[in-house]
């Protein structure tokens, strides 16, 4: 924009600022509108002078188009409705402002605005009231269909692209979502994968639906990662809850090649429920020196204590623990700087409570697209936070 036009921009404003208080705080919207409206018919003058190649009634034989009058249109901005801006015409060819899309009243930042509503889960009616309270009008329907076609397709592009890293830890697990199906909510069950790839850095790569949570549901997630790029040869450790669901298709997918480390948080838990109040902190504090041990040997040897102690009183228990305690010791495998990361499935339970968190209150998502565009806005901002850090350190 000409420095000509931001000065008398500068002078209006001076003037402005010099009315008494209630003048200035009072019409500060009004003159926030006009004050936009005037700044952008100036920046349309400039692009269209750049674009003939000289000013206004200039005569040069340098010029590269003829000006042709101006069209007036509506714009919709963050600061209110914009009413016949004008917006200058070219003879031999269209001009449509850089900032502008043809046959669109929105502007970029109102469409951002838009899509971030929209990603929230809510509803069209929903999303039309609070955009009508933020932005002083009534969002048009084909403004709200856009955005949303997008979004689908944003979403499902997100969840069908390549995966081009190679990882190291598969996080898996699943959450109970509510999607209504005509006037009910119906529980459906979304399975999630996050990896960390060799460098260190945590990705949500894929997630599936299902109505439980399945072996077939989970293979059907596994397959579409193997089926998207994931070589689960260079994948070291698969971490899950104790859910059979989950171990009995990792078996099946990845077979042999991959270890499979249980979460101890999960089996903590389950302790917790079954031991005795009087017998609980001993009991939980022994089996918690097993997976404290500084290595593999010395677990084992606080397993065995725990088993000579505790096994009359809980054989149940026990014998679920004797089965599993393989897995349970898969971490000692890897390097000790990621030891209290992969003993548990935490890292993908932050981001279950992160979708929890949304979805709070609600009788259900309004249909299936409207869940997909939910997780797809998490994940994918979620993404892009941990782009800034590694969460795990592989120089050691």
């Amino acid at each position: 924009m000409a420095i000509v036009s931001l000065e008398r921009m500068f002078k209006q404003l001076e003037d402005w600022g010099q009315d008494p208080e209630d003048s200035r705080f009072g019409d500060l919207s009004e003159l926030v509108v006009q004050n936009l409206k005037w700044v952008l018919e100036e920046s349309f003058e400039y692009e269209a002078r750049h674009r003939t190649g000289c000013s206004l009634y200039e005569r040069t034989d340098g010029r590269s188009d003829y000006r042709n009058g101006y069209r007036t249109r509506d714009i919709l901005t963050r600061f209110g409705r914009l009413e016949d801006v004008k917006v200058p015409r070219l003879r031999h060819s269209g001009f449509v402002p850089s900032i502008l899309a043809p046959g669109r009243l929105a502007l970029p930042d109102v469409e951002e605005l838009t899509a971030k509503c929209l990603l929230s889960g809510a509803s069209r009616r929903e999303v039309t009231e609070m955009l009508t309270l933020l932005l002083g009008y009534p969002p048009c329907g084909s403004l709200l269909a856009r955005v949303q076609s997008q979004l689908d397709r944003n979403a499902v592009e997100f969840r069908n692209r390549e995966l081009t890293k190679t990882y190291k830890y598969l996080f898996i697990d699943g959450i109970c979502l509510k999607i209504k199906d005509g006037r009910l909510a119906k529980e459906w069950m979304v399975m999630i994968a996050v990896g960390i790839d060799h460098e260190g850095y945590k990705e949500v790569i894929g997630y599936t639906r299902s109505k439980t949570e399945s072996a077939a549901a989970c293979r059907r997630l596994l397959n579409n990662l193997v089926e998207r790029g994931l070589d689960y040869r260079k994948l070291d450790t698969v971490v899950s809850d104790d859910s059979p669901a989950i171990a009995l298709a990792v078996d099946d997918v990845f077979g042999d090649d991959v270890d499979h480390q249980l979460c101890w948080v999960h089996r903590m838990a389950r302790l917790a429920d079954v031991v005795n109040k009087d017998d609980h902190r001993q009991c939980v504090g022994d089996l918690r020196q097993v997976y404290q041990a500084p290595n593999r040997k010395r677990a084992l040897d606080a397993y065995r204590a725990w088993l000579s102690r505790w096994a009359k009183s809980y054989p149940s228990f026990a014998r679920e623990l004797e089965k599993d305690m393989g897995k349970l010791l898969t971490f000692f495998s890897c390097p000790e700087s990621h030891w209290s990361y992969v003993r548990t499935n935490n890292p993908i339970e932050r981001l279950n409570e992160d979708i929890r968190s949304r979805s709070y209150g609600w009788a259900g998502f309004q249909n299936m697209d409207s869940c997909h565009r939910l997780l797809y806005g998490l994940f994918w901002q979620r993404n892009n936070d941990w782009k800034e850090t590694p969460k795990l350190d592989f120089t050691h």
